[in-house]
């Protein structure tokens, strides 16, 4: 889970970065010759995904971060229990075979066999 984790901050991070570098060097909606083919643009997006809800008035955006925050914090709840309960289980199972062990030693040790060379 922390991997996924990690990489996900990561990824958060190299985001915010491009979003400063885009605010720092590039003029809003100007186009930036880079090569053959790409252009690089600053535009902002004031609604959701391809500008959905952009006329709603501001409360499309804290809808939409709650909503993200809703899911990620599930999406860290399941994480974190699939893993809680694979520990547990393989903990179970370790717990079980040292008893089926320990159950098998103490009774062959406390089987009483006809062949005793004391012969009690």
């Amino acid at each position: 889970m922390f991997r996924w984790l990690t990489f996900s901050v990561v990824i958060v991070i190299l985001d915010q970065i491009t979003k400063f570098f885009a605010v720092q060097f590039l003029v809003l909606h100007e186009p930036k010759y880079i090569c053959d083919g790409l252009n690089l643009t600053l535009m902002y997006n004031t609604g959701a995904a391809f500008s959905f809800l952009s006329d709603a008035g501001g409360w499309q955006r804290w809808f939409f971060i709650g909503v993200s925050c809703l899911v990620s914090i599930i999406i860290i709840i399941w994480m974190y229990n699939t893993i809680l309960i694979g520990c547990k289980e393989e903990q179970k199972e370790e717990e079980v075979v040292s008893i089926c062990n320990g159950r098998q030693e103490s009774t062959e040790e406390s089987v009483d066999s006809p062949f005793d060379k004391d012969g009690d």
